[in-house]
């Protein structure tokens, strides 16, 4: 429901710019209902307001910019106690692009398990220094394309690149078959 509230607030910001986007063309992309910022860049790509998802996030959609909607405040606590009951694994999602190292402490304190080593946008070096925290803290190493879609200028256009390695999956893999959970 917040999702939806948010993106009705989005909406209604970029109808006041003169871009107007109906919900249900945004909707129609979020296949499972959990809808979110990627789906309303790619209709504004679709739409012709922009030339590519990242353009989307730079020019309206990102952190300060006009289209932008905070999410409701849920603490880190809150969020990770909800991953863990639900079987999950709670990772910090590319590090490498908010520079907050000094925060890692603090996530892992309340029940951070995994940390994104391997991302697209992770600059020169990042990678090593994210791997070194994870084995000085023992988090599990994640990683991805951060693929948001087939558009060139998206976050990554090749699924899968960079990968993880397999050592590091089937570490994932073996903590989400001990927590009861199959991977889809």
């Amino acid at each position: 429901e917040a999702r939806h509230a948010r993106l009705h607030a989005m909406l209604s910001r970029l109808q006041a710019m003169g871009m107007g986007v109906p919900a249900a063309d945004v909707l129609a992309r979020a296949k499972n209902g959990n809808v979110g910022r990627p789906h309303l860049a790619r209709a504004l790509v679709e739409r012709g307001f922009v030339g590519s998802a990242d353009e989307a996030f730079d020019r309206y959609l990102g952190a300060d910019k006009p289209a932008y909607v905070a999410r409701p405040d849920v603490t880190v606590q809150d969020a990770i106690d909800v991953i863990r009951k639900a079987g999950g694994i709670a990772s910090l999602a590319h590090p490498g692009l908010h520079n907050r190292d000094e925060a890692i402490p603090d996530l892992i304190a309340v029940g951070l398990t995994a940390i994104e080593v391997y991302h697209p946008k992770h600059a020169f070096g990042r990678a090593g220094r994210y791997r070194r925290l994870a084995r000085r803290h023992a988090l599990l190493a994640t990683g991805g394309s951060d693929f948001h879609g087939v558009s060139e200028g998206d976050h990554a256009s090749t699924p899968g690149l960079p990968c993880l390695p397999e050592a590091d999956f089937e570490r994932l893999l073996a903590v989400a078959k001990a927590r009861g959970v199959g991977l889809r």
